[in-house]
């Protein structure tokens, strides 16, 4: 699946540590001296009323606070319990040049979720919802390992399976 960009600079700090911090439990003190623990990410996107939906309806995302600071910034906090985004809409952004080479360009690649329910229940879920989505199989077992898509505006997400490593 092409990878339009892996979200390069336009997915700032998305979701992957946050995942990894709800699924995994927080550090001894010696090995996080500051203690610190991801809380939300921000992301900005071109259309902030089709992002919205799309979080909502594909991966169960809830709008709650919304703010619009001035005729050309606005904000939509996601929830889902334990961890928010904040998709941002400010005019005059811009995406960077779309790479076929996604590592190529320097910025956070992807969001990364681990499932604790079935993997397959997910892949199914998102094919039944429209999301054009690839499935990576384990090469021992066969079994769906992580699957692939993409928000409506190219941002890569991965949903890995909660034995996977």
């Amino acid at each position: 699946m092409k990878r339009n960009n892996q979200c390069a600079a336009a997915v700032l700090l998305w979701v992957a540590l946050g995942a990894a911090a709800q699924v995994l439990a927080r550090p001894a003190p010696a090995d996080n001296p500051l203690q610190i623990s991801i809380e939300h990410v921000s992301v900005s996107v071109a259309d902030l009323h089709k992002e919205v939906e799309w979080y909502t309806r594909v991966l169960g995302f809830h709008a709650t606070t919304h703010y619009q600071r001035a005729p050309d910034f606005e904000l939509q906090a996601m929830h889902i319990p334990g961890f928010h985004i904040d998709l941002i809409s400010q005019q005059g952004s811009s995406r960077p040049a779309s790479s076929s080479r996604p590592y190529f360009t320097q910025g956070w690649g992807l969001i990364i979720f681990r499932t604790a329910g079935s993997i397959d229940s997910v892949y199914d879920q998102l094919k039944a919802s429209g999301v054009e989505v690839t499935a990576f199989r384990d090469n021992k077992s066969k079994s769906i390992s992580r699957v692939d898509l993409q928000d409506p505006e190219g941002n890569a997400i991965e949903i890995k399976a909660k034995d996977t490593p």
